[in-house]
């Protein structure tokens, strides 16, 4: 698990995505193999709690490199807290199951690993990928880009780095360094508003009667959990990523851009086809 979580937090230095893209199939697997009710949302609550370690990791490194861009970044963080919002009341409702869960992962990585690709792909422009000159952030801009990403966030628990960073580089035409750096900043505030609001609703809720234990207690992989997040589960992932973020973001100007985004595109597509087979599967 902290192999893992180092693995997560480099690819959110490296990609500004929170690290969700590896704590979220994982989490899920854990949860759903051991049986734990609504695995979906414990796998959203603890992996947000485990983004905001990532992403607070690498905009530490960010602001030490002065790489950051720390207004524009909680600008579009601020936004992202409202779309956190709207994504927990979905991913809380009755009729938002695993099987739901496992359809809008897919459909994420799925659309934003081809984009990734074919962006990776393209030799025009400069040899390091940052062939676009960066304005600033508008408002109306930060209000796309956040509230997408914080609704992604709340309903997926991926940070939302992974809508937020090919926006930004893609449709805004932002460099993939700027993008990377504001996404890893306002997933600061998105993941850790998401995971708020998850450890403040109790399982108990979500529960019936044939789910209990002894009349009123729930089944966890660890004992150390509040509302829905494991605590024991997410330590080592938060060891892990706190320390490769940093390391993610230094390796950022070593690395031609371009084999970062087939990378991260050809990781995409893996975790959707395994959501693929899990979907098929039944959860």
């Amino acid at each position: 698990m902290v192999v893992i979580g180092l693995t997560a937090g480099v690819l959110s230095g490296l990609l500004g995505i929170g690290g969700g893209t590896l704590f979220t199939p994982v989490l899920f697997y854990l949860f759903n193999s051991q049986g734990i009710p609504n695995p979906e949302l414990w796998t959203i609550g603890t992996s947000l709690f485990c983004t905001f370690a990532a992403s607070s990791g690498g905009t530490i490194k960010h602001i030490q490199q002065h790489s950051a861009f720390i207004r524009e970044g909680f600008t579009v963080g601020a936004f992202g807290v409202i779309g956190t919002a709207l994504g927990k009341y979905v991913a809380t409702s009755t009729w938002f199951t695993a099987q739901e869960f496992l359809l809008v992962i897919g459909i994420v990585f799925l659309y934003t690993g081809i984009n990734f690709i074919r962006k990776g792909l393209n030799r025009k422009g400069a040899p390091s990928g940052e062939d676009h000159a960066d304005s600033d952030i508008t408002p109306g801009k930060a209000t796309t880009i956040g509230g997408a990403g914080g609704f992604v966030a709340a309903l997926s628990g991926l940070g939302g780095g992974v809508l937020m960073v090919p926006i930004m580089n893609l449709i805004y035409k932002f460099t993939l360094r700027k993008s990377v750096s504001v996404s890893e900043t306002a997933i600061v505030s998105i993941s850790l508003a998401g995971w708020l609001q998850y450890i403040l609703r109790s399982p108990l809720v979500d529960l019936d009667s044939s789910q209990l234990l002894d009349g009123n207690l729930f089944a966890t992989v660890s004992p150390y959990s509040m509302g829905y997040i494991d605590f024991g589960v997410a330590l080592p992932l938060v060891i892990g990523a706190f320390i490769g973020s940093g390391f993610g973001v230094k390796m950022h100007d070593k690395i031609n851009t371009r084999i970062i985004k087939i990378i991260f595109g050809v990781l995409l597509l893996l975790v959707a086809a395994r959501m693929a087979v899990e979907f098929a599967n039944g959860g």
